[in-house]
């Protein structure tokens, strides 16, 4: 059986895929429902001011297209904000460094650190175990998600970060 690590020390780039990824779950997990509640209050308002009956076939179309046309916005403003914001780190990376105590995050540009921050356990707001990825979120303004792919991790360094999250 395998020691388990007194600390994990991992350096991610920021890539578009990286950048992606975090910035699609947060639309799915918050804003998709702002863009469908925004789509309904329109639908609502253009059946009213057209003065058509709620159950009409009309009525109906009116918040499909406007339904679909708001998430088609909001995964153009998206994938925009992503392609900008890949852009503008493509020489950033993360050094994270996770022990029992607590999490160390080194952000780097072109090999020079620009900042450093350290988390206690208590500071991490959510973890998430996904088939590919473990996820912390930190209670930080702006939010802060580190998606570890699992793929780069030893079996024993996941288990560990587990038991770590759910003591």
């Amino acid at each position: 059986m395998s020691k388990e690590p007194d600390t994990i020390t991992k350096t991610f780039g920021f890539t578009f895929r990286s950048v992606w990824v975090a910035k699609w779950h947060h639309f799915i997990k918050r804003s998709v429902w702002r863009y469908l509640l925004t789509a309904l209050l329109v639908a609502f308002s253009w059946v009213v001011v057209k003065k058509l009956p709620f159950a009409s076939q009309k009525a109906l179309y009116a918040l499909v297209y406007f339904g679909i046309g708001f998430l088609v916005f909001g995964f153009l403003v998206n994938l925009l904000a992503v392609v900008l914001q890949a852009k503008r780190l493509k020489n950033s990376t993360v050094k994270a460094t996770f022990g029992n105590l607590k999490v160390q995050l080194v952000f780097l540009e072109s090999d020079q650190e620009i900042k450093k921050e350290v988390y206690t356990w208590s500071d991490v707001k959510k973890v998430a175990d996904t088939s590919r990825y473990l996820l912390f979120a930190f209670q930080k303004r702006p939010r802060f998600f580190l998606f570890i792919a699992k793929q780069k991790l030893a079996l024993d360094e996941i288990k560990w970060l587990q038991e770590l999250t759910t003591s």
